[in-house]
């Protein structure tokens, strides 16, 4: 539904329904999000609108009775994604990439990594069946192959944007990322795929790529994103979220280091036009002031009013009004740079 309704993360909800009562939901989101992306209007008519970024091994990565299951993933990978290529005329790509310690650590500690590559060692040589990385979210086996391969597909979408391969990215990737902080993980996030791209858009493309703009519409705040951006004049962060919810952070008083943190919290009784008004008359004011060189999206879709996981009442068509007016934004100041990575978004209906 993400794809096909507005947002990536629209159809990882449906994509979890499907697995349970059938495809309706996360078809229809994931249809929806890639045909915003694929159709909005580009600055370069030559250039592939968008290209979907994603892998199998992104699959192996399973909890028992756990939420963040790789049911949404499946069948916007094996059934959703490659028809709609077809239809819509997308570019689909499955990077054989894993991410280089050196480009972890641009965000994470080095006892961050090393501690959860020690944890992936542990596992894949059969020393333990699980390791804790922190209360939410553990390594089991298959879980290095997906993170790595989620980090992976983000750089290679950044580079292929950048380079002017595909004008938008769309990386459906799991698990997610945001929740991760520079020194741990967290909220089933074990590395922030989304500001590995931020780093390394702005260390391999200095010329290119200055300024940059992380915004994120999951129901949960985006914490990792906005420690990871706090201190950095150069990078503006902004979110709408649940409030009170996990992860308790995203104040409306948290305004970054340089005035370059924007959050807009809302209460579970927020209406769509609640969730309308704080994009289009808050934040994406903002970011057009901000001029960022390029735009990153963390799309979650938990906001949706089927989700297990959180309360509020958004509905298709919020997520493909942020989706569309975040596009117009990036035409107008960032060359149409944008990249859009999945998050969370736990009803397969809804993501579908």
């Amino acid at each position: 539904t993400a794809l096909r309704n507005g947002f990536p993360i629209v159809g990882q909800q449906r994509t979890f329904r499907a697995a349970r009562d059938g495809v309706h939901s996360l078809h229809a989101e994931t249809r929806r999000l890639a045909t915003c992306l694929a159709t909005a209007a580009s600055p370069l008519v030559s250039q592939t609108p968008l290209t979907v970024y994603t892998h199998k091994d992104c699959m192996k990565h399973k909890v028992m009775f756990h939420p963040e299951s790789p049911e949404r993933l499946r069948y916007l990978v094996e059934d959703v994604i490659p028809p709609l290529a077809g239809e819509l005329g997308f570019g689909l790509s499955e990077p054989d990439r894993w991410p280089e310690k050196d480009e972890l650590l641009r965000i994470h500690t080095p006892d961050h990594v090393d501690s959860t590559l020690e944890a992936f060692r542990q596992v894949r040589e059969g020393l333990t069946d699980s390791i804790y990385l922190d209360s939410d979210t553990q390594a089991v086996p298959g879980t290095e192959a997906s993170v790595m391969r989620g980090a992976g597909a983000t750089l290679q979408a950044v580079e292929d944007v950048i380079e002017g391969k595909s004008l938008r990215a769309f990386v459906m990737v799991r698990p997610p990322g945001h929740h991760a902080e520079p020194h741990t993980a967290m909220g089933f996030c074990v590395f922030n795929n989304i500001m590995l791209g931020v780093a390394h858009a702005q260390m391999k493309y200095p010329d290119q790529v200055r300024r940059v703009a992380l915004l994120d519409f999951d129901v949960h705040h985006g914490n990792g994103g906005q420690a990871a951006c706090w201190e950095d004049p150069n990078r503006f962060f902004a979110s709408t979220h649940q409030s009170p919810l996990f992860p308790w952070k995203g104040q409306k008083t948290d305004l970054g280091a340089h005035m370059n943190v924007l959050n807009v919290p809302l209460s579970k009784e927020a209406t769509s036009q609640d969730f309308r008004d704080a994009w289009e008359n808050s934040i994406l004011p903002k970011v057009r002031e901000f001029e960022p060189d390029m735009i990153f999206v963390s799309a979650g879709f938990d906001a949706h009013e089927d989700d297990p996981l959180a309360s509020m009442n958004l509905v298709e068509s919020d997520f493909h009004f942020v989706t569309a007016r975040i596009a117009e934004v990036a035409n107008d100041v960032a060359c149409g740079r944008l990249v859009t990575v999945l998050e969370g978004g736990y009803d397969p209906d809804a993501l579908g």
